[in-house]
């Protein structure tokens, strides 16, 4: 096999080439082209499927506990509450109630935020510099609706 020096360019008569040499020609100069530009581009398709990819399920699994979880106090159930759903220290805002309540709050929105109508039992877990803190409340909440569904937690309202 002939060995192909990879950072060449397209050569100059790429029109007398066939399909399948020229697809061989831009192959071999994509391979030693900057791989920082083609791991951009695979995290930007990873971030973008993720993204596309949110369901009612991925929201309430990351902020639905009820009955909320026991805890000696807020920053312990904050620490609790983060960790066993594999988002250890990030803000998140817990909802206390029955799932059938958070899901109406996108009945009559197909698409688009929507607030409650009531407010719910919530505690909202803050982390700075890993250090945790909560607040509960009865607040208002915004979310963003897909096919009747909440599927993002938008904020406190």
């Amino acid at each position: 096999m002939e060995e192909v020096n990879p950072h060449r360019s397209l050569s100059p008569s790429i029109f007398s080439l066939s399909p399948l040499q020229v697809e061989r020609e831009a192959a071999m100069t994509m391979k030693g082209s900057c791989p920082a530009l083609r791991l951009s581009l695979v995290l930007l398709a990873a971030w973008l499927a993720l993204a596309l990819g949110q369901t009612n399920d991925d929201f309430l699994k990351r902020h639905w506990d009820n009955p909320k979880t026991s805890a000696p106090c807020l920053p312990a159930y904050c620490y609790t509450a983060t960790g066993v759903r594999g988002i250890p220290h990030q803000d998140t805002v817990f909802i206390h109630e029955p799932v059938a309540t958070i899901q109406d709050i996108c009945k009559d929105k197909k698409e688009g935020e929507e607030t409650s109508n009531n407010p719910l039992k919530l505690t909202e877990c803050t982390f700075k510099v890993g250090i945790a803190s909560g607040k509960e409340s009865n607040s208002k909440i915004t979310v963003e609706c897909k096919d009747n569904l909440p599927v993002k937690f938008v904020k406190v309202a």
